[in-house]
Order: C-alpha cells, then sequence, then structure tokens
C-alpha cells in the first residue's frame, strides 16, 4: 500500500493505492481520499479491471504467453534495432517533468484528457515509488513508461510515445521497441523480486484496442476498485460543480429526482 498527499484546485487529496485489508484512515486532514486499485470494495468505489503477469514464474515461462507476433517483434528489436533503454528510480523533479513533457505531446496527438497538473503532483508526491522507463533511438527519446511501484506490484501508469510527423518505418520502429519495454519492464521487477506486474488498467471486454494489445502478452483479468471518498457532502458539492459546472449538476439532480 502507498499513502500520497497533494493539493490541487483548492482540495487537500490524500491518495490511497493498492489496499490489501481494510483499515480505517483515522485522519481527517484531507477533504477527498481519492482510492486507486483496491482489492478491498469501499463505499462509494467502483469496479476496475486490469490485468496480472506473474513474476514468480520463471521469466522463459512468462515470455511463453506473449503471443507470437509480439515475441517475434521483441526478439528483432533486440537483434536489429538499436535501442538505448534508461531505467530511472526515484526520479527527480526534473526527470518528473520531462516525462510529463513528452506525456503533454502525447496528451495532445492522443486527444486525451487526462489532467497532467494533478498526474505531476501525485508523482512527485511518491517519487520513491515511481519508476522511468525511456527508450532512445540515436538521440530522440521515443517512449517514456512509468510505474507505480510497491513492495508486491509494479504498475503501468503512463505509456507515451512520439509518433506525430514520423515516417512508417520510424512508427514501425516505436511499435516494436514499445512491446519490447513491457519485457524489459518484466524482467527488471522480476529481478527486483516483485510478484506482479500490473497492466494498469483495461475494460472488462478485453477483444479490443490497447485491452487486447495488453492481453497479447498474457496475464489473467482481475477485479479491483476504484474512486472518490468525499470528507463530507458540502465537499463533494463543491468537487462535482468545479469539475461539471451547476448547469451538468441540476440535469443530474432532475433525473436523478426522475427516477426515484
Amino acid at each position: 500500500m502507498i499513502l500520497g498527499e497533494i493539493e490541487h484546485n483548492r482540495f487537500k487529496y490524500k491518495q490511497l493505492y493498492f489496499l490489501d485489508k481494510n483499515i480505517e484512515i483515522t485522519d481527517k486532514n484531507w477533504d477527498i481520499l481519492r482510492v486507486y486499485q483496491s482489492e478491498v470494495e469501499l463505499k462509494n468505489t467502483n469496479d476496475f479491471y486490469t490485468l496480472f503477469t506473474k513474476l514468480d514464474l520463471d521469466i522463459d515461462k512468462i515470455k511463453q504467453q506473449f503471443s507470437k507476433t509480439i515475441k517475434q517483434e521483441i526478439n528483432r528489436n533486440i537483434k536489429k534495432d538499436k535501442i538505448l533503454i534508461e531505467i530511472i528510480e526515484n526520479p527527480t523533479l526534473n526527470q518528473i517533468n520531462e516525462l510529463m513533457n513528452h506525456y503533454i505531446e502525447f496528451k495532445k496527438f492522443k486527444n486525451l484528457t487526462t489532467d497532467v497538473e494533478y498526474m505531476k503532483k501525485s508523482f512527485i508526491a511518491i517519487s520513491k515509488n515511481i519508476v522511468i522507463f525511456k527508450a532512445k533511438y540515436e538521440n530522440d527519446y521515443l517512449i517514456y513508461h512509468s510505474y507505480i511501484v510497491d513492495n508486491k506490484r509494479a504498475k503501468l501508469k503512463t505509456s507515451s510515445s512520439s509518433r506525430d510527423n514520423k515516417e512508417k518505418e520510424l512508427i514501425n520502429l516505436i511499435s516494436r521497441t514499445n512491446k519490447r519495454m513491457h519485457y524489459e519492464a518484466i524482467k527488471y521487477f522480476k529481478l527486483k523480486g516483485k510478484l506482479i506486474y500490473d497492466w494498469g488498467g483495461v475494460d472488462k471486454d478485453i477483444s479490443t484496442g490497447v485491452s487486447k494489445f495488453k492481453k497479447s502478452f498474457g496475464g489473467y483479468l482481475v477485479n479491483e476498485y476504484e474512486g472518490l471518498i468525499f470528507k463530507n457532502k458540502f465537499i463533494k458539492l463543491k468537487y462535482l460543480i468545479k469539475e461539471i459546472g451547476y448547469i451538468e449538476l441540476f440535469k443530474k439532480i432532475i433525473e436523478k429526482v426522475k427516477n426515484v
């Protein structure tokens, strides 16, 4: 389990990662308790699905779970592509900024809605539990992966690549390198004594998109829980107004009344 604390948009967040047993949060010096991938279902949390790869297996047995295509591309990347992979534990503020700057460009390319400022604050708060992987080709860092790590699991938090305005050959190189980075991370965290490589979330139906890609490495589906727990109703109201505005909140209230 990991605990972190940040302030964002005038709210004090206590962040709780990977709760594996019921505990009582006795202090109340927070407005919002944000629960990430709890094994325990807490009030106001929702289902969260991810894939686990068990790291207590022999590395060859882990690799046997990969699809034929994944294995071929990893092997080609190792043997032929001139990629340098760097690993950073307990990153500095500058290294976190570098990661976030790369992710911002990826966010624009993918049209994502991630609150990067919130994520940055979260990384800084638990930097000792952050590991960053970087893939370098010639003088360009093509891919960044980041992980949140506790005593037994390594959770993939971000995966960002530089694909905008790239030629097809380079895009294919990036694709192969991205697959290899997962393999290198699996080997690395296995050597560090971790038991689980957590793929960071999938859809319950893992037959399409990114979920299908993650499943091509094997792994098994796990149901955990995430959500926001508010200190009181007033804090919840302030948060909802901040996030969705007065009009949308009013619509939600009306809709709830209709369904009563």
